[in-house]
């Protein structure tokens, strides 16, 4: 067993600001206890004075393997640069295997430098594609959740074993498929543990396409089929029965801001979630356009609703980079608790951003960059 000894912490599903904080962990990276208001101790690391601990960030919805692509096509339509004949599907259908692993590197270090613990990967290219994230990931200090999709016509059994679950790029990637979400169900059924999750009403024009040729909402028809674990996007839901249909089936939402303001998008349906008391958890999305930076994730989301006349908490916003990802998954991360996996960070809280702001949680979202990360653990090893 080891102890950390933190100044100022953030502890629980609540976020809840705690002082002269002592964290003991187990070998396997597992909080074994807290203690509050500790006066003598003894710990194997001591962080100091300035620094507030926090969970790590975990990032819900990416696609990591277009880190090559950066910046290439803004102002074009979304799928004239990630749809099946754009820009990105282009390339990875042509690039090397080094390369392409190459490109998975220089991701799982930038989400690293970034805070992250955790992502959540829609992956492409079946079980290739997961299986070469899979191997990189081996030599990171990062957990990644892989969600594949079958690649020419592969099995969903096959894809199981080697993905934690399923990653679906639309409503049209399963309509009229029968035998895809027929043993869709099979398999997860006869392995709960999997994840199922698919993007909902992203655009305009897939819910218009998806109400004239399917005859009804994507949203609508995906719940006749299946019922996912989460649905990501859902920018163009709009109604609210369907929010009251997403509360019913207890689905957790996961909004990308950042990508929606990109492609001129509506932007997430983050106040609903919260009116209906829906799970609600943020991505930044494709690499290629989004910068991963939590912090400015954060920023921009709580700016953007203000300019809309909407103050949400601070606190409430940093619990979906943390606390409501972990819950969504039904693991034990992303909050700092008893039998949670030790994932920390440390924010130096003196630097010249942060030094006299009168609110922690604001100082987070408002003013912390990257930079001000001074201590960083993943599963009870120290990383930074």
């Amino acid at each position: 067993m080891q102890t950390l000894y933190a100044h100022k912490a953030l502890i629980g599903e609540n976020l809840e600001l705690k002082k002269s904080v002592l964290i003991a962990f187990s070998e396997d990276g597992n909080i074994q206890s807290l203690d509050f208001d500790v006066e003598n101790f003894s710990a194997d690391i001591v962080l100091s004075k300035d620094t507030l601990v926090l969970p790590s960030f975990i990032n819900m919805h990416t696609h990591i393997g277009d880190f090559l692509l950066k910046d290439q096509g803004f102002g074009l339509p979304l799928r004239e640069l990630v749809g099946k004949k754009g820009i990105k599907h282009s390339f990875l259908n042509q690039i090397s295997d080094e390369h392409l692993q190459f490109s998975l590197e220089q991701s799982l270090s930038l989400l690293i430098s970034n805070g992250y613990s955790t992502f959540v990967d829609f992956r492409e290219g079946g079980i290739k594609g997961v299986s070469v994230l899979r191997k990189v990931l081996k030599s990171f200090s990062i957990r990644g959740i892989l969600l594949g999709r079958p690649y020419d016509n592969e099995n969903i059994g096959d894809l199981a074993e080697y993905a934690d679950g399923f990653g679906f790029s639309d409503v049209f990637s399963i309509f009229e498929k029968d035998e895809l979400i027929t043993n869709l169900n099979k398999t997860c059924y006869s392995n709960p543990e999997l994840l199922l999750s698919i993007h909902i009403a992203e655009t305009k024009g897939i819910v218009e396409k998806s109400i004239l040729k399917i005859g009804k909402l994507d949203f609508n028809y995906v719940m006749d089929k299946f019922t996912p674990s989460f649905i990501v996007h859902c920018n163009y839901i709009t109604e609210d029965k369907e929010f009251r249909k997403i509360k019913e089936h207890r689905l957790g939402v996961v909004c990308c801001p950042l990508t929606a303001s990109y492609f001129g998008l509506k932007f997430p349906p983050i106040v609903e979630c919260l009116k209906y008391n829906i799970p609600l958890a943020l991505g930044t999305d494709n690499i290629m356009i989004a910068d991963v930076n939590p912090f400015f994730l954060l920023r921009f989301t709580l700016l953007s609703l203000s300019s809309k006349g909407v103050f949400l908490s601070p606190k409430t916003l940093l619990k979906t980079l943390t606390v409501n990802p972990g819950l969504m998954l039904n693991k034990k991360i992303g909050q700092i608790s008893p039998d949670y996996k030790a994932d920390l960070i440390g924010v130096n809280m003196s630097s010249l951003n942060i030094i006299h702001s009168s609110d922690i949680y604001k100082a987070l979202v408002f003013r912390t960059s990257v930079k001000d990360i001074n201590f960083q653990m993943f599963e009870g090893r120290k990383i930074r």
